[in-house]
């Protein structure tokens, strides 16, 4: 990697300067010396300054060829009413001045919306030499009314992208402004520079004498930082305007985001979840641009959408050998038009704009796979919006155009992203009544929730969500298979820390507050953590309670010897927390507290000085493999437990099953509505009327079930206990992995599906 001369200055500077501090005992004619060398070295940085090498520049006083100056090139970004740049004196109506000269280049049109267009210059070429190179320009973008024109800044070592973003203008800026970046110290030769103005009825976006030199700029650009950050995207849309609705793939998009926040790594103002009217489709262009714009190369990006999937005729750039394009529906897709869907060439655009190549894809959509891979015949899609009988064609889905955009001739090499279909490019993508989620959806969840961490390395990747989600999606639907396209060199890590909570114990008291909680592990800190520390902070949060947050004070009493010992009752409050700097392990309690509404993944986050970290805790770390005691799940809606499963064969079967549930209101009243029980794909339902009910506690005996079958069922919404027996009945099931059992109470009040193991 080459290095800047600024870079070599101050390295000599510095040495000098440190071979003056280190001469204790330096009389006053060595010190003079020791000024007057560096007073002369000093003098020497114009010098340095003057040599500078100018390797492009543009002043837009040429006639324009075809919307772009002579040499430079253009591409519509925006396909439907394309915009030119053009030369202009000053912009539309604050200015009638260029900064330079008496033209410069703008981006303007009379009307709202996106009119997207790259500027690009020629290549530039500078010698293996040179140890830095910067780009300057003067830049103006002045807001109309509330109408804000931008510009975003790329370079590129073809004409054509891929494109790695540089700066991003988004703000008024009135007069014009000098602009200096200073470009990759890796960076090829030759390249381009290309200037990616949207013009949204504002005055214009303009830019005046480009040039590119050998040197620093005084306005550094910082293109990424060592800290590892997560950037999430994530829609769901169940209730859409103008189109059929599906059922639930608004709670898809919420438990993802609160799966990825559990996971400790990713901070809350860093995943946007849209659902429903809020995932139009300018909603969801904002915020992946939102994602892009923030994640540098190190950062994780991740965007997931689970709704309906599309396809329509081929647009600009004609480039499916189909002819056909995929979309994805947004939340205002029209039923006779694509302008509001989200294309394959748009979606392989905004991924283009990403800087970092670590970012993964999940998509629950019917026939998603084709975003992958495309069909190799046409099929009958049925009544998913705009898709007929034709359908893509093998290697004309988002993937491919990814590797499109790239210029990526082998995928094995694109090192660029990982995408997860929830099936085949031919086949549909089921949503469950009893899991209330995309099937796909519900096990990625599951997979983030720590169930993929296969290898025990406290760690989840996308390729190790793919493992676990798609045989359990494909027993829950034997007819949908997960697909995966992995670019990415090595594994996808979504969860990037290695601390972790190897036991955590909660235990509810009889009042409130009384309950307690004792979780142990290892962190990542180290000694030298706790230089300037004052305090720690322990926090306990899940969804459905208010966190709770917990200090402990350090001083020389509290932590000696790389250890931390502190235990006391404060305001009624017992609280400990011990650590060991040299073994990284940690234990904490606390007692007396109110952890009422308590659900799993519940998270710990422990902040020691700068050090900061959030680890979750679901189910299998919590009382080992038994669930949260039901009492504290009380306040909590969907969820189930199972305790026992027994299945008995002889001249009728007979199931029986007990365990644990949760409802939000423990007033029900089950007897206005038919209860289900379902085993794997069969089902029994017992007609309303079947229970009776004595405080709180519910009971039906020798109910008929339909279609066959008595059931006899106890259900005590104080304890959240239920015992279940359906005899004088066939019973199919396997018998090994692979079997749900599933409630279905009353609609508005409860429904849930887990799996099994049968004898």
């Amino acid at each position: 990697m080459k290095a800047s001369r600024g870079y070599f200055v101050g390295r000599v500077v510095k040495a000098i300067l440190c071979y003056t501090r280190k001469r204790k005992n330096m009389n006053t004619k060595t010190y003079l010396k020791s000024a007057l060398l560096i007073q002369a070295f000093l003098m020497l940085i114009p010098a340095f300054a003057a040599a500078a090498t100018t390797f492009f520049t543009e002043d837009f006083e040429a006639p324009f060829v075809n919307g772009a100056p002579p040499g430079w090139s253009k591409i519509y970004k925006t396909k439907t009413t394309p915009v030119d740049w053009a030369r202009w004196n000053g912009d539309i109506g604050v200015g009638d001045a260029a900064h330079g000269g008496s033209f410069n280049a703008i981006l303007y049109y009379p009307d709202d919306g996106d009119h997207e267009t790259y500027l690009i210059t020629p290549a530039i070429t500078f010698p293996a030499s040179a140890l830095s190179v910067t780009l300057e320009f003067w830049h103006k973008q002045p807001n109309w009314a509330g109408d804000q024109d931008t510009l975003k800044v790329y370079y590129g070592t073809k004409s054509t992208g891929p494109w790695t973003l540089l700066e991003n203008f988004t703000s008024d800026v009135d007069d014009w402004t000098r602009r200096t970046i200073n470009l990759p110290l890796d960076i090829n030769s030759p390249f381009h520079i290309a200037f990616l103005g949207n013009a949204r009825h504002g005055y214009g976006t303009c830019v005046d004498d480009v040039r590119v030199f050998e040197g620093n700029g005084d306005i550094g650009q910082t293109l990424s930082d060592d800290v590892i950050n997560c950037y999430a995207v994530v829609v769901g849309i169940a209730d859409y305007k103008d189109i059929t609705d599906l059922q639930y793939c608004d709670n898809d998009a919420r438990e993802v985001g609160n799966a990825l926040y559990a996971l400790g790594n990713w901070k809350k103002e860093n995943i946007i979840v849209l659902v429903n009217s809020a995932a139009t489709k300018e909603n969801i262009q904002a915020a992946f641009q939102d994602m892009a714009d923030a994640a540098d190369e190190n950062d994780i990006c991740l965007f997931f959408f689970s709704g309906h999937g599309s396809a329509g005729p081929d647009v600009e750039p004609f480039d499916e050998s189909d002819d056909y394009d995929e979309f994805l529906c947004t939340y205002d897709s029209l039923p006779d038009s694509y302008d509001n869907d989200i294309s394959d060439d748009e979606f392989s655009d905004w991924f283009d704009a990403l800087r970092t190549d670590k970012y993964a894809v999940f998509l629950d959509a019917c026939h998603s796979g084709g975003q992958i891979k495309g069909l190799t015949s046409a099929i009958d899609i049925g009544a998913v919006k705009g898709l007929g009988t034709n359908v893509p064609q093998k290697g004309d889905g988002f993937a491919a155009d990814f590797t499109r955009v790239l210029g990526v001739k082998d995928l094995d090499d694109n090192g660029r992203g990982v995408v997860i279909t929830a099936c085949d490019d031919d086949e549909t993508s089921l949503e469950s009544v009893l899991l209330r989620n995309g099937v796909f959806s519900y096990y990625l969840i599951e997979a983030l929730r720590g169930a993929a961490d296969s290898d025990f390395d406290f760690s989840i990747s996308a390729e190790e969500c793919y493992e676990y989600l798609k045989p359990r999606a494909l027993a829950f639907n034997p007819d949908q298979h997960a697909q995966i396209y992995d670019a990415f060199t090595g594994e996808l890590e979504l969860s990037i820390t290695n601390s972790f909570i190897s036991k955590c114990s909660v235990k509810a008291g009889k009042s409130i507050p009384s309950d307690s909680i004792t979780a142990r592990g290892e962190l990542t800190a180290s000694t030298y953590t706790f230089d300037g520390v004052s305090s720690i902070t322990v926090t306990i949060d899940s969804n459905n309670i208010d966190p709770c947050s917990f200090t402990f004070p350090v001083d020389e009493n509290t932590y000696k010897y790389g250890k931390f010992s502190y235990s006391k009752t404060v305001d009624g409050v017992k609280k400990t927390f011990k650590y060991n700097a040299y073994t990284r392990k940690f234990y904490f309690s606390a007692s007396k507290i109110n952890l009422s509404g308590l659900d799993c993944p519940l998270t710990i986050q422990v902040q020691i000085g700068d050090f900061d970290i959030t680890m979750r805790a679901d189910e299998s770390a919590v009382n080992g493999k038994r669930p949260i005691p039901i009492k504290l799940l009380m306040g909590v809606t969907d969820s189930i437990r199972i305790d026992k499963i027994k299945v008995s064969h002889g001249i009728t079967d007979q199931l029986t099953v007990k365990g644990g549930f949760s409802v939000e209101n423990v007033d029900v009243n089950m007897v206005e509505s038919d209860f289900i029980a379902g085993l794997n794909e069969q089902t029994w339902t017992i007609p309303a009327g079947g229970f009776y009910s004595r405080k709180a506690k519910y009971a039906c005996k020798k109910a008929s079930a339909t279609p066959d079958g008595i059931v006899n069922a106890d259900f005590n919404f104080d304890s959240g206990a239920f015992k279940l027996t359906i005899k004088n009945t066939t019973i199919s099931a396997d018998s090994g992995a692979g079997n749900f059992f599933g409630l279905q109470l009353p609609s508005y009040l409860y429904n849930e599906v887990v799996e099994v193991n049968l004898p």
